[in-house]
């Protein structure tokens, strides 16, 4: 049996009358034009109450979901200005009574909800004794995980109301885990119709166990799950786990390990026994079908061990001492599709003639004009401002004032930069930055050097084979399927190159102001000694020098007016952020003008003018005061130049300044490249995980080819009925993507999926070890990827660790 997923229940509700005095009061126009819009919106809400279990029923869902989405983008539903009160009971937990709410949000969670409740009972509805409708089921549940996924990720974030429990992330993570258990355990059916190997049928029944195992922790932690679904997933974790060894004690036989073989089974066993306990909590029928395979498994392990008793006497290991079977996993999300994906089934937006595709066009042309015109003010504004500053900043002024002013000691100046050097950390901190950057590089280059290596002899080793067996091999050559991944790592490795290269450069930096960082990481007092003292000089007194003053006077301006530059792009951004020509637009069409986009915009636009008048003279009286100082300077370097003293305190202190200076673009252009190194960092283990799975699938498919042409060599049969043309087997089939309508037959059982105590020889009659197939052909643990060309399927996860059982002892009985 499968498990589906119980459905919200609603009951039906109307949103005609505030719709209508919506359009009333905005469009003013009558909202009795949109009674025909208003009643399908209405029929379309109403057909999703009791609805019935079959395929058609997901597209009624799917249909009202994507109307709603359109709703909301016509009308203020999510902003409450539209009171629309909605009411649905729970799937599960302890309180099943309506819960009324108004939030759209809650409406469209509760649809998805459904949508996922389908997919599952869905997938219980299926056939699992035919192949074609396993795969279908296959697809069903994973679809309901992708649907389950969407809600905990996204929605869930943005619903503004209490959450139900049965929506709650942990109830959604239990869920997603139960969808994914039982679609994986349709690839154990599947594998077991087929006839697969038994090492490949073995890691599909571990993934399927290890995949419930997850599912009963996330259950048994929730007190809103059901106590029938925990026992549920906690009697297929030992039932599949049971499976697997079934199969895992039929390779150990196949390599005449009969002790191990009987060790495997004797566990086995004692998972089966386990299922006893949880019979309170599961259905009849189920229980049955677990009873008849703990009886088939210890009748197995009494033949076993007597065979061994009598023929091989091979001592029986410890089962912990048995290398634990590793599975594969096969199954993942199948994303929710799209708005676009679902146009056919959703059909044309209900409301679409309230408001003209010409309101789209022209807002979109606006803001992009706007937006063009906002960045190049801005621009211009800062490149100006750069140029005046980056003129004034080389004159060195504040540190020739800071000495002239005062003659011995520490500006005040000087003492703010070194407490925010110390602060920072200094010079320590930078190089250990600057060494943990070149790390993250070094380490990057590290992956795709080992990356390009895996690449070429997967390539090399495709190659020889092709040499070997000619035109036998006709497989695609992996010079073609690996050229995606190869430019990959060709981009990722110049954008590595392109920022060691910016990493020597800020190396130089620290490299040339070592000496000032460390100074302003000094002491105050070592600060202090640094810095030569002079003689205070009559002549060049500030208060005696109206030049000087002026100059003092001006560059304190300057400041003043680089910190006005920060509040002109602040306003002008935040003018462009809030600029909208809705109403405008609003207007032409509640007055039914005609539509001019180029004037409408250009007149629109017209706003800015302002704004570009304010920059324009900023930049004027930018560059006016810029040029007053570098007059003034002009005057006070011709006195100054008279003390040597003061010249060389003077010149201590710009050197500050510029270390100073350089210290904060250093920290800054660290910062960057620790970003940037460790975003690259990320995407090559992303990548490195595709690369691993794209060389295990072609290695493995590589093997099986192998096998078969060898073998087909060897018996002289190279055209057998059951292959293709080209003499290689076909792989089996594996799940594509379900268009039909799926079958309406009842629950399936366990009945053939193991294999029946007839099939499984009696000990004394295998076949002699020689007519096996070589060990070496079984799949090496680590996943099972569909084969090359693929059939439908989302590629293999990530392959998962053994899960050790929780022990009996933690079932709780209701």
């Amino acid at each position: 049996m499968m498990l589906g997923i119980d459905l919200r229940k609603t009951k039906p509700n109307s949103v005609s009358a505030a719709i209508k005095q919506y359009i009333s009061i905005t469009y003013d126009e009558d909202p009795t034009a949109y009674t025909e819009d208003l009643n399908q919106f209405e029929k379309i809400r109403n057909d999703i109450i009791n609805l019935p279990v079959c395929d058609n029923s997901i597209n009624v869902l799917y249909k009202y979901y994507g109307q709603l989405t359109y709703l909301c983008a016509k009308f203020p539903l999510e902003d409450n200005k539209i009171t629309c009160v909605f009411s649905w009971t729970p799937s599960f937990g302890k309180d099943k009574k309506y819960v009324s709410i108004s939030s759209v949000e809650y409406e469209k969670a509760c649809v998805l909800f459904n949508i996922g409740s389908m997919y599952s009972f869905v997938g219980t509805k299926e056939n699992l004794e035919n192949s074609e409708d396993i795969k279908n089921a296959c697809i069903y549940f994973q679809r309901a995980a992708g649907v389950f996924s969407y809600l905990k990720e996204e929605l869930h974030g943005s619903l503004k109301c209490p959450v139900p429990p049965d929506m709650l992330p942990n109830s959604l993570d239990f869920l997603i885990k139960l969808m994914l258990a039982q679609a994986q355990e349709c690839f154990w059916k599947k594998a077991v119709l087929s006839k697969m190997k038994n090492g490949t049928i073995m890691k599909l029944a571990k993934a399927a166990s290890n995949l419930y195992v997850e599912a009963y922790r996330a259950g048994s932690n929730n007190n809103n799950i059901p106590q029938e679904w925990i026992s549920y997933t906690l009697s297929k974790m030992y039932y599949l786990d049971a499976a697997s060894l079934v199969r895992y004690a039929m390779t150990k036989y196949d390599t005449c390990k009969y002790g191990e073989q009987i060790s495997c089974l004797q566990e086995a066993e004692r998972l089966m026994l386990r299922c006893k306990n949880l019979k309170q909590h599961l259905q009849e029928d189920y229980y049955e079908d677990l009873k008849s395979f703990t009886k088939f498994v210890s009748s197995r392990v009494k033949e076993e061990n007597d065979s061994n008793d009598k023929i091989y006497m091979d001592l029986i290991p410890d089962f912990g001492k048995i290398q634990p079977v590793e599975g594969a996993i096969m199954v993942k999300p199948i994303p929710l599709p799209d708005q676009k994906a679902l146009e056919g089934i959703i059909g044309k937006p209900l409301f679409d003639s309230l408001i003209p595709f010409n309101y789209h066009e022209i807002t979109v042309n606006y803001n992009t004009n706007k937006d063009q015109l906002v960045t190049n003010l801005i621009n211009k504004l800062k490149s100006e401002s750069q140029t005046c500053e980056e003129k004034v900043s080389s004159l060195n002024i504040n540190a020739s004032i800071d000495a002239l002013d005062q003659t011995h000691g520490l500006p005040q100046s000087v003492i703010d930069r070194s407490n925010i050097v110390i602060r920072k950390g200094g010079l320590k901190t930078i190089e250990e930055t600057f060494t943990k950057a070149s790390a993250i590089s070094q380490e990057n280059q590290q992956i795709i050097d080992k990356l390009k290596k895996d690449l070429s002899e997967e390539e090399n080793d495709d190659l020889a084979a092709k040499s070997q067996f000619g035109d036998r091999w006709t497989r695609e050559t992996s010079r073609n399927l690996n050229r995606g991944l190869m430019d990959k790592l060709k981009s990722y490795e110049e954008k590595i190159n392109q920022a060691v290269i910016a990493d020597g450069v800020v190396r130089d930096k620290i490299d040339k102001n070592i000496v000032g960082i460390e100074t302003l990481s000094s002491t105050k007092e070592e600060l202090e000694a640094s810095i030569p003292a002079c003689r205070p000089n009559a002549s060049l007194n500030i208060q005696n020098n109206p030049e000087i003053v002026n100059l003092k006077e001006k560059m304190k301006q300057f400041e003043q007016t680089l910190e006005q530059k920060q509040t002109i792009i602040k306003n002008l951004n935040d003018k462009c952020k809030n600029d909208t020509i809705n109403n405008v637009v609003l207007m032409l069409i509640t007055n039914k003008e005609e539509i001019n986009k180029e004037k409408i915009v250009g007149e629109q636009l017209q706003k800015y003018n302002t704004d570009r008048e304010i920059i324009n003279d900023f930049i004027e009286g930018l560059k006016n005061l810029t040029n007053e100082i570098v007059e003034l300077n002009s005057v006070f370097v011709l006195k100054k130049y008279k003390d040597n003293l003061l010249t060389e305190r003077e010149n201590a202190l710009k050197n500050l300044e510029t270390s100073y200076k350089v210290y904060e673009e250093i920290c800054m252009n660290l910062d960057e490249g620790i970003n940037f190194h460790s975003r690259i960092n990320s995407l090559l283990k992303a990548l490195s995980g595709n690369v691993s799975d794209f060389i295990f699938a072609r290695k493995l498919d590589m093997k099986e080819r192998i096998n078969d042409l060898t073998s087909n060599i060897s018996t002289g049969n190279l055209m057998d009925a059951s292959r293709g043309n080209n003499g290689i087997s076909t792989p089996p089939p594996l799940p594509s993507r379900v268009t039909g309508q799926p079958s309406t037959g009842g629950y399936p059982s366990f009945s053939n999926a193991y294999p029946p105590a007839g099939s499984y020889p009696p000990a004394g009659s295998y076949p002699p070890t020689g007519s096996y197939p070589p060990t070496g052909s079984y799949p090496p643990p680590g996943g099972y990827p569909p084969p090359p060309n693929g059939y439908g399927y989302p590629p293999a996860n990530p392959n998962q660790s053994y899960y050790p059982y929780p022990p009996s002892s933690n079932y709780q009985k209701k």
